[in-house]
C-alpha cells in the first residue's frame, strides 16, 4: 500500500502484521515462504511435521496457517481437523498449500476446515498476496452466517479482480 508523505512523495505503508504458521516438510519451500512473510513484517512460526505444528499452534495462536497436507507422521488433514475442533482456533484460517491436487483431496481438505487449496508448485508470493484478501473478507463477513463456500468464492473473486486490474495497469 502506498501513502503520501508530508513532502508529497509516495511512500510504502507497512502491512498490518499477522500471526502466520507455516507447516511444510520441504525445507526449501518452508524457508522461502517463511522468509517472504517475515520480510513483509508478519510474525511467522514454522513446523516441519504435524506433531510440531500442533504444539506450535497451541502456543503461538496463529491467525493464518499455510499447511502442507502431505506431512510425515501426522498429516495436514489431521492437524487441521484437530486444531479446528479446539477452543481458540475458531477464527484461525487454514490454507492448504500442497502437492495433493485430486478433487478428493480438495473435498477432504475443505471437510476438515481448509478454506483454500493451493496446489504446488505455486507462485511463491501467492500466500503473501492472499493475506490481505483473507483479512478483509474476515472483517467484512464478521458475524454473518455464511457457508465457507460462499466465503471462499468471495475471496477468489476479489483476488481474481485485483490480479486482473494489476495485469491491465
Amino acid at each position: 500500500m502506498a501513502s503520501i508523505s508530508p513532502d508529497g512523495a509516495r511512500t510504502r505503508r507497512p502491512p498490518v502484521s499477522r500471526r502466520v504458521l507455516v507447516v511444510e516438510d520441504n525445507l526449501d519451500t518452508l524457508h522461502s515462504l517463511t522468509h517472504i512473510l517475515r520480510k513483509e513484517g508478519h510474525q511467522v512460526e514454522f513446523a516441519i511435521n504435524g506433531y510440531a505444528a500442533l504444539d506450535i499452534a497451541r502456543r503461538f495462536r496463529p491467525e493464518f496457517v499455510f499447511l502442507d497436507l502431505g506431512l510425515p507422521g501426522l498429516d495436514g488433514f489431521e492437524v487441521c481437523s484437530q486444531l479446528k475442533s479446539e477452543a481458540g482456533f475458531e477464527a484461525t484460517r487454514f490454507i492448504a498449500v500442497t502437492g495433493y491436487a485430486q478433487e478428493t483431496d480438495r473435498l477432504r481438505a475443505r471437510a476438515v476446515g481448509c478454506e483454500l487449496h493451493i496446489v504446488k508448485p505455486a507462485d511463491p508470493l501467492l500466500p503473501l498476496k492472499l493475506l490481505p484478501f483473507l483479512v478483509e473478507r474476515t472483517q467484512r463477513f464478521a458475524g454473518r452466517n455464511l457457508s465457507p463456500c460462499v466465503h471462499l468464492l468471495e475471496v477468489l473473486q476479489a483476488f481474481e479482480i485485483m490480479m486482473n486490474q494489476r495485469h491491465l495497469a
